[in-house]
């Protein structure tokens, strides 16, 4: 490619290889893009393949988490169906763009709002200038941490994940529809669905496991979030645990997963159960949860859905009354899975939640329980409020 017969021909054509290849990644005027799969993941690198199909199947194939592999998995985070990014740049001989995610940031080493980027491959993404307008409808509006009030009674959002049997479709919790209200029955949801650029359809979803978007006050949001939470710790096939992961598709019969793997890291459990709560929660990691909310006082009273934090880990004060808490643990404890457990079970003498404070009030270290009876020591943890999240 791009021989040249003049001296110096060979750095001429290293020099226009090069050219060209910077071409293929010139940056775009940013410009906003759907997701079109049930789940797809957004990478920290840009991946090697000689075909569309090879780097197919090297996404599909990252691991679940850092007990998978040698070094870190790739997976910085995950998008669902219908939700908005904003494409930055393309690799266009390799089929993916560098993205902005605009539902969460994280805080910087300046303690400043940064948006998470990342790659993502074209199969996944619908240009919204490439959609008809009368399509483009059926996209709900992003949430976007830049503009905190989010509800809406024109949009459904998924507190489970759900089979369309018509189209032979799946989709996470956590997934947000435009609402055709005037279809409504007393037992379905009638929505809006992408069908392709040109074509939307409507599908019926089941009453019991979605919830209209309206604007609800911070206590009813807070239900919901415990109560959604509460419900995917008591599946009966467990929520697996994947690094980097946003998502909960269960596995039906005669419906094919040709996606990413499915699943939610520590902070990804918080933050989806949030949103799909409508509560004004954007954190991407546990340190941006530890420095965007309060930490509870001497005289605090912890309540259910506050955070526990320790460095890389969060998890969320559960049931007062049984001792429990609720997380997203990782595979080298030898849990891997979306679980409630009792203190008792996580933490070495620690049976209460009274027990906890007053050890957490005194700097006491914690010592965490895991099932291959591992001990890992807690010297540097906190409570911290959730209710914190609504004094601005």
């Amino acid at each position: 490619m791009g021989q040249f017969t003049i001296k110096g021909g060979a750095k001429m054509t290293k020099f226009f290889c090069w050219g060209f290849y910077l071409l293929m990644i010139l940056p775009l005027h940013p410009y906003q893009a759907y997701c079109i799969l049930p789940v797809t993941d957004v990478l920290s690198m840009v991946v090697q393949g000689a075909t569309l199909k090879e780097i197919q199947e090297k996404y599909r194939a990252i691991p679940y988490s850092l007990n998978d592999t040698t070094s870190e998995p790739s997976r910085l985070h995950q998008i669902i169906f219908n939700e908005t990014v904003e494409v930055l740049k393309e690799e266009v001989g390799l089929y993916q763009s560098y993205v902005r995610i605009v539902n969460c940031f994280y805080l910087n080493k300046n303690k400043q709002k940064a948006s998470l980027e990342g790659w993502v491959g074209n199969w996944a993404l619908l240009p919204k200038d490439k959609v008809q307008p009368a399509v483009a409808q059926s996209f709900p509006s992003a949430i976007n941490f830049k503009e905190p009030k989010y509800q809406s009674d024109n949009v459904v959002v998924l507190l489970d994940s759900w089979g369309d049997l018509t189209g032979n479709s799946l989709f996470s919790a956590g997934t947000r529809f435009m609402r055709l209200p005037k279809y409504d029955t007393t037992t379905h949801y009638a929505v809006l669905k992408y069908q392709n650029p040109a074509q939307v359809v409507t599908l019926f979803i089941p009453r019991c496991i979605a919830r209209i978007e309206e604007v609800s006050c911070p206590s009813q949001q807070k239900e919901i979030f415990l109560s959604l939470l509460h419900k995917w710790s008591k599946k009966r096939d467990p929520i697996a645990y994947v690094w980097g992961g946003m998502s909960f598709i269960e596995e039906l019969p005669d419906f094919s997963m040709p996606f990413s793997h499915v699943g939610f890291d520590c902070s990804g459990l918080i933050l989806r159960a949030a949103q799909c709560a409508s509560m004004p929660y954007f954190f991407k990691n546990s340190m941006t949860i530890k420095n965007s909310l309060t930490a509870l006082g001497q005289s605090a009273l912890i309540k259910p859905g506050d955070i526990i934090w320790h460095k890389g880990h969060v998890m969320i004060v559960a049931d007062l009354l049984n001792n429990e808490l609720i997380e997203a643990k990782g595979y080298q404890s030898g849990f891997g899975k979306v679980q409630k457990i009792k203190l008792s079970e996580r933490f070495e003498n620690i049976a209460t939640w009274q027990q906890f404070v007053t050890k957490m009030q005194t700097a006491f270290p914690l010592i965490s329980l895991s099932v291959n009876k591992k001990r890992e020591l807690y010297t540097d943890y906190t409570i911290l409020s959730l209710d914190s999240l609504y004094r601005s």
